[in-house]
């Protein structure tokens, strides 16, 4: 590629970097990579930190005579358009970043704090009592839930009954049975 540079400028070294930048990065380019930074989302699986990086990349070769802080706000402007979760993105312009690193870290820190608990679970109490929710597609989540349910109705019938009979003055055995014909006076 130098050999087919213009000899006047090969003599002169800004003269030749010049004249391959413009061989290599041509206006057209810019325009693209302009266009690739608007355009440019979050694909599945991509990690923040990833994503911003390009967007920096593509910030960068999109407006090269630009300083540094305006390609870093070009970047921001698109990273925020990618914050799907309202509540994210709110917390995330909250802390006013001023660079793509500052805003990666901001994400991350409030979505840790926005993910759902695992396997259903809804809340801890501070007895240890745990909520459980119907996770959508868990048949055998609903399932227990049904049966816990049944359980706790019976433990309640027969915690009426047994009060019942120890009332009436019967006794009840080891295992809460009515024992035959006695009553206690």
């Amino acid at each position: 590629m130098f050999m087919r540079l213009p000899d006047d400028s090969k003599a002169d070294y800004d003269q030749a970097k010049t004249a391959l930048k413009k061989m290599f990065e041509p206006e057209a380019k810019k325009t693209l990579y302009q266009t690739r930074l608007q355009t440019r989302v979050k694909q599945k699986g991509e990690g923040w930190a990833e994503f911003g990086e390009d967007l920096l990349r593509l910030a960068d070769k999109a407006c090269p005579e630009l300083v540094d802080a305006a390609k870093e706000q070009f970047a921001l402007n698109q990273y925020f358009t990618q914050l799907s979760n309202p509540q994210v993105a709110f917390a995330v312009k909250q802390t006013k970043p001023t660079t793509i690193d500052e805003a990666v870290r901001a994400t991350l820190e409030m979505e840790s704090y926005s993910k759902p608990m695992p396997s259903g679970i809804t809340a801890v109490s501070e007895e240890g009592a745990v909520a459980i929710s119907s996770v959508q597609g868990t048949s055998d989540l609903k399932m227990i839930m049904e049966k816990m349910e049944r359980m706790e109705t019976q433990l309640k019938e027969m915690q009426q009954r047994a009060r019942a009979v120890v009332e009436d003055g019967r006794e009840l055995d080891d295992q809460g049975r009515v024992t035959a014909g006695t009553v206690v006076e």
